[in-house]
């Protein structure tokens, strides 16, 4: 649609005042009686009386046609002119509009929009002026809806001019969510936002750094346009992507950390990259970058280091938040535990269980296990020496050393055996040097179907993993801890710890991505847990807000948007606390630190309507507005003509 039409036609029907008011102008009236000093010279101009002569030509006055302008303004008012061409800059849309902002609030917005002028100014608060402009153009009876888009989608609603500014107010002053924005569930909610009798109308306002699939947005029934934060500077940006840590496998109880450098820009980039240890600098390393290249680096940490952090030193880029990367070198899955430990004669594998960070370990004699109910609070049961009977396992995971020719069927007694096969890569021999370990007299146990030999001699297992009858996880140690030299190597409590680790699964990250979920399985004692965020915040769980895990319970995390340090607590039914974890939540991640818009983009926001049909309807602006206005305005004009031949005459009646 283009130019000028009447929504309301009939309304032209009050164009019929036009011949009235010239009816009225033409028609005689009867002269006011006048003072007049003689009539001696009235007579050469009488005129016809009234009665012969009713009407006369309408006298070309201002009021004359001040009036015929104010019945056809009123007349083409009432018909509701409308347009979609220049005029409707000056007029009021036709009909409300329902506008959708989805804004973009993944950690690429934190991005700096120019380095060298600007180098505070971020994409998120440009996003901002961009909101500003959005809601300032509304008008009383449009309905605004926001999806703020980060780990999750927050949405905000406001349908009248007092919730609209208090909404533009709200979102002005809003913190970036961070994370990984979801533009394809955005769109998907979209398209049950949108409302009947309403003019649609999708705004994205986005850095671009994303993709949407573009047969969501072709079932969207409403037009979609791009507001596009692009960078006025450069889109360069040097980031740490990945961090990670494992025992080293030729020195026991260190490890080494792994930091991946990632080039995002199309030069050569040089970086230096600066490794500490729980805050303490111990290296660093200049690297050179191709464009688009990536670099792997190693470092050996330190004996006993809890943390570990790698930083870009030099660089200015876009992006200052993914320069950095940390994370928990001492892994918990084997401390703050509840141990019971089932032994006639307990032996130094006691010991190295009570050396475990914050271990709490119930000592049990065999018939002390058997004579009382089992205790479902425990994270893990260790028997040595014996097991008893199956039907008195527990529903818990199980640590067995040395548990006699009962435990399984014995192919023959190997006499001194020395390990011939092992699996390496196994967690269980992290950080373990089985160099010069005598074993002694040990049983050549049949493996039942399903287990997995770690550790094997000439004629069988030495350490291997299996599965109890009620489906618990089970590590076995065949040998005498006694007649082994074993616990006097530094790696018989690391292999203890390896052992504990892997049974309890505590699968606590040491480190996570913005937008990852953390996902914790929780002591079997635990009853309640506090996340601590990085804003300080404190965010309580009870059981009820946990999901049920066996015996255990799994907690579950997903607004990790923002970087930095998240620290979980667990208590158990008394309220004491259990044990406390350090997380890590880095910046750097293959897609949110890379900066460059994606081309494609625009073309996947194509939606289900005809954009120039919907685009015609959407600026078709109602003018009557104006014609009302234009209306005061002459009968303004009016009363100023009217008060002055007033005067006129009044003046002139004073003379006479």
């Amino acid at each position: 649609m283009s130019g000028l039409s009447f929504l309301a036609p009939v309304g032209l029907i009050a164009l019929i005042g036009v011949p009235l008011i010239v009816l009225l102008y033409m028609r005689t009236t009867t002269p006011g009686t006048r003072k007049v000093p003689a009539t001696r010279f009235w007579m050469q101009a009488v005129t016809p009386p009234s009665d012969t002569r009713r009407f006369r030509p309408p006298p070309i006055t201002p009021l004359f046609l001040i009036h015929l302008a104010v019945a056809v303004l009123l007349a083409v008012a009432l018909a509701r002119p409308a347009s979609a061409s220049f005029l409707s800059d000056f007029g009021s849309r036709t009909q409300p509009k329902h506008l959708i902002l989805v804004v973009d609030g993944s950690t690429s917005m934190s991005a700096i929009v120019d380095t060298v002028r600007s180098p505070t100014l971020t994409r998120f608060q440009v996003a901002r002026e961009r909101i500003d402009a959005q809601l300032g153009d509304l008008q009383n009876g449009d309905i605004v809806t926001v999806l703020l888009l980060g780990t999750q989608i927050q949405t905000f609603q406001a349908s009248d001019t007092v919730g609209i500014a208090d909404l533009n107010e709200t979102l002005q002053d809003i913190a970036l969510p961070g994370g990984r924005a979801d533009f394809n569930a955005a769109l998907r909610l979209c398209q049950d936002l949108l409302l009947p009798g309403m003019d649609d109308e999708i705004v994205l306002i986005t850095d671009g750094a994303t993709a949407v699939d573009p047969a969501i947005s072709a079932r969207i029934a409403a037009p979609i346009t791009m507001d596009l934060i692009a960078n006025t500077g450069v889109t360069d940006n040097l980031a740490i992507t990945e961090i990670s840590a494992r025992g080293a496998a030729d020195d026991p109880g260190r490890q080494d950390l792994f930091l991946r450098v990632v080039n995002f820009s199309g030069t050569t980039a040089t970086t230096t990259v600066a490794i500490s240890a729980d805050s303490r600098e111990i290296s660093t390393i200049d690297i050179s970058l191709e464009p688009g290249g990536s670099r792997l680096i190693t470092q050996r940490m330190p004996a006993g280091s809890q943390r570990a952090q790698g930083r870009l030193t030099n660089s200015t880029d876009a992006q200052p938040a993914d320069d950095e990367a940390s994370l928990t070198l001492a892994g918990d899955g084997a401390s703050g535990l509840r141990v019971t430990y089932v032994s006639d004669a307990p032996s130094d594998l006691l010991r190295a269980l009570q050396a475990l960070p914050d271990a709490q370990v119930t000592v049990l004699t065999v018939g002390q296990y058997l004579a009382t109910e089992a205790d479902t609070r425990a994270d893990l049961v260790v028997f040595e020496g014996s097991v008893p009977e199956q039907l008195a396992l527990p529903r818990t995971p199980m640590l067995i050393v040395n548990p006699g020719a009962d435990f399984a069927p014995v192919l023959s007694i190997m006499a001194n055996p020395t390990p011939v096969r092992v699996v390496a890569q196994s967690p269980l021999l992290a950080g373990v040097d089985l160099a010069g370990v005598t074993f002694g007299q040990t049983p050549a146990y049949q493996m039942a179907a399903g287990d997995s030999e770690i550790v094997g001699g000439e004629d069988g297992p030495l350490l291997y993993q299996s599965t109890s009858s009620n489906g618990q996880p089970i590590v076995v140690m065949p040998f005498d801890v006694n007649l082994s030299n074993f616990p006097q190597r530094v790696s018989f409590p690391i292999l203890i710890a390896n052992a504990v680790s892997s049974l309890v699964a505590r699968s606590m990250p040491a480190s996570l991505a913005v937008g990852d979920p953390l996902v914790v399985t929780l002591r079997v004692a635990t009853t309640s847990a506090t996340l601590i965020d990085t804003n300080m915040r404190s965010h309580t769980f009870a059981l009820d807000d946990l999901t049920p895990l066996g015996l255990t319970h799994q907690l579950t995390w997903t607004d990790t948007g923002q970087q930095g340090l998240y620290q979980l607590q667990e208590f158990d039914a008394a309220g004491a606390q259990l044990a406390t974890s350090l997380i890590s939540v880095n910046a750097g991640q293959v897609q949110e630190s890379n900066l460059a818009p994606n081309p494609l983009l625009g073309q996947s926001l194509v939606s289900g309507v005809d954009s120039s049909q919907t685009s015609a309807i959407q600026e078709r602006m109602d003018l009557w507005p104006i014609a009302l206005l234009a209306v005061l305005g002459l009968l303004g004009l009016d009363w100023l003509i009217s008060l002055r031949n007033q005067r006129r005459l009044s003046a002139a009646g004073a003379t006479a």
